[in-house]
């Protein structure tokens, strides 16, 4: 279940990150040829890529966050496996 959030998230931070670039490209498109009717394009391309940095920034940060829960669950896991091997041992030789 965590790979799965962390694939998803992932895969929509390279999305985010395809979606930064075409805009940033586009932008440099508008600030080349700059006729006055593509400024207000122009402040909605920075508008929208800087919202789309943010996304991506929060992106990374829920990263983070499921892979350090992903860490937490394989070492409570492990620490299950180790209690019930030691309740294993102990009861065979009682």
């Amino acid at each position: 279940m965590i790979t799965d959030l962390l694939s998803a998230l992932n895969s929509t931070l390279d999305t985010c990150n395809t979606l930064i670039r075409h805009h940033i490209s586009l932008r440099s498109c508008f600030k080349l040829k700059r006729p006055s009717n593509l400024n207000t394009s122009d402040e909605y391309l920075e508008v929208i890529t800087e919202g789309l940095r943010e996304k991506a920034n929060d992106l990374k940060h829920h990263r983070l966050q499921a892979d350090s829960l992903r860490t937490k669950i394989r070492s409570a896991s492990a620490l299950v496996i180790a209690t019930v091997a030691l309740q294993d041992k102990y009861v065979s030789i009682g």
